[in-house]
């Protein structure tokens, strides 16, 4: 058994702030400030009085200065210029503005916050706890029907729909809606939604025993991880449970009896409990193929796991027949035959 575990979390990349601006900064800091002066002139520009109107105020100040003159001035009666020369000008001045609000209009679409979203996945997320999968299913696939262009939910909406359809043990499924949330345009790389749909996707393919593909999701994850900005403890704990399987589809349970031992306390304060629990029937799994009996036997772990639905378990062996010989013997799922 290697002890050389890989590390819980890879380093964070130093921050920015504090590092030597690469050589293009000062070109990019430069076209920023051409940008904003080129905004502010037309602005200004936009709100000048044309030269006819200017005209125009000049002559009916010095006639109001000329009350004794009974004569019209010339230039107070002279119909104003057309100034053609100036509507063109203003004309140019407004493109900018136009591009700005058009952008301001795509961000404040995509980004907008909803005050139903929570609402509408509710009954999901209901379903899906009581593992009346069909009908989470539905929840999740109208929520994303109706907040599609609004990045952040949609891709929450279809990480939800592939979670569901992976505790169903519909992987193939689960894996083309994840993909989607991975490449959801618009999203940061390193955001969270799309860094547990990296992760996932190296669970899902160690599941399915595509393990040069399981690597490739793992080793992606872990460069995200180095960059992320969100909660790192919980994506790392995720990404714990990838490779621990992914070692055991290797033939290397012992590797994986290993990672778990380094971080269980980890795993415990940062994993909700309902993966806590996956956790607990891999490991379980993992001890009998590396020989491992330090604490608990098979059984006194599994009691934790407390199974309350018939297969909720069952994905685990989907493509995987060792894993689902382990869970008939123990109950966990219901043999076929």
């Amino acid at each position: 058994m290697s002890d050389d575990t890989r590390p819980f979390l890879p380093e964070p990349e130093p921050d920015p702030a504090l590092q030597p601006k690469p050589k293009n900064a000062a070109r990019k800091t430069l076209a920023l400030w051409g940008l904003l002066i080129v905004m502010f002139l037309a602005i200004w520009q936009f709100l000048q009085p044309s030269p006819a109107q200017q005209r125009h105020d000049r002559a009916r100040t010095s006639q109001v200065a000329d009350e004794d003159d009974s004569a019209p001035s010339p230039v107070a009666t002279a119909a104003p210029c057309e100034d053609t020369g100036h509507f063109w000008t203003s004309a140019l001045t407004l493109v900018p503005l136009g591009l700005f609000g058009l952008f301001m209009f795509y961000f404040m679409r995509m980004y907008r916050v909803s005050r139903t979203f929570n609402h509408e996945v509710e009954p999901g997320l209901i379903a899906l706890a009581e593992r009346r999968f069909s009908v989470a299913a539905e929840v999740f696939q109208r929520a994303i029907e109706k907040n599609a262009g609004k990045v952040n939910y949609e891709s929450t909406a279809r990480y939800n729909l592939g979670w569901t359809q992976l505790w169903s043990g519909q992987l193939d499924e689960s894996i083309s809606s994840l993909a989607k949330v991975e490449k959801t345009p618009g999203l940061f790389r390193t955001s969270g939604i799309r860094l547990r749909g990296a992760q996932e996707l190296a669970l899902l393919y160690a599941l399915k025993g595509d393990l040069e593909t399981s690597q490739r999701w793992v080793d992606d994850s872990r460069e995200r991880l180095a960059k992320c900005g969100d909660d790192r403890t919980y994506a790392g704990s995720k990404l714990c449970l990838a490779e621990a399987i992914l070692s055991m589809r290797r033939g290397d349970a012992a590797s994986a009896v290993a990672s778990f031992e380094k971080r269980w306390l980890l795993l415990r304060g940062t994993l909700d409990t309902n993966t806590m629990r996956v956790v607990e029937v891999v490991r379980a799994f993992a001890e009998v193929g590396g020989g491992v009996r330090q604490y608990n036997t098979v059984q006194e772990r599994l009691i934790r796991v407390e199974p309350i639905a018939g297969n909720e378990f069952a994905f685990l062996g989907v493509r995987w027949p060792e894993m689902q010989a382990f869970l008939i013997s123990h109950q966990l799922v219901k043999s076929s035959g």
